[in-house]
C-alpha cells in the first residue's frame, strides 16, 4: 500500500458510482468503525462500543484501507495503533467527519417538531412493508 496520506483522494473520486460504494460499504460507516478502532485502541473494544461483532469492525477497517490504498493501522496482539500515514490522514479527515456528524445531529434537532414523516424504502420490498405499516 502507498504511504502518501493524500493518495486516497483519487480513490474516493473513483468510488462515486453506486456499485463502487456498495462494494466498499457506506463511507460514513467505514469512517465510524476506523475512528472507533483508533479511539479504543483495539478492534474488540471498538466493537463493544459500537455494539457490533469484532469481525465487522475489522472487515470495515480493511475495506477503508483498501478503498484508500493505504494501511491506517498496525495490528498486533495488544490491539491497533495508527501508522504514520494513518495518523496524517486521520488528522485531516477527523474534523470533517465530526463536522458532518454535528450537521446531521443539528438537522435531526431542527426536524424534531416536524409533522412530516419521510420513509425511504427499497422498491422491491417497500410496497408490502408500507402496506403492513399503514394497516
Amino acid at each position: 500500500m502507498r504511504s502518501d496520506p493524500f493518495c486516497g483522494r483519487a480513490a474516493l473520486r473513483r468510488s462515486r458510482s453506486s456499485s463502487e460504494m456498495t462494494r466498499n460499504g457506506n463511507a460514513i460507516q467505514l469512517l465510524t468503525y476506523a475512528f472507533a478502532a483508533m479511539d479504543h485502541g483495539s478492534m474488540r473494544q471498538a466493537a463493544i462500543a459500537l455494539r457490533v461483532q469484532e469481525s465487522s469492525v475489522s472487515r470495515n477497517v480493511v475495506k477503508l484501507e483498501q478503498l484508500l490504498d493505504m494501511q491506517l493501522f498496525e495490528r498486533d496482539v495488544r490491539g491497533v495503533r495508527l501508522t504514520k500515514t494513518g495518523r496524517a490522514w486521520i488528522e485531516i479527515v477527523r474534523a470533517h467527519y465530526d463536522g458532518l456528524l454535528d450537521a446531521f445531529a443539528e438537522r435531526v434537532r431542527d426536524n424534531k417538531d416536524a409533522k412530516t414523516l419521510r420513509i425511504g424504502l427499497c422498491w422491491v420490498t417497500g410496497g408490502e412493508f408500507l402496506k403492513c405499516l399503514i394497516e
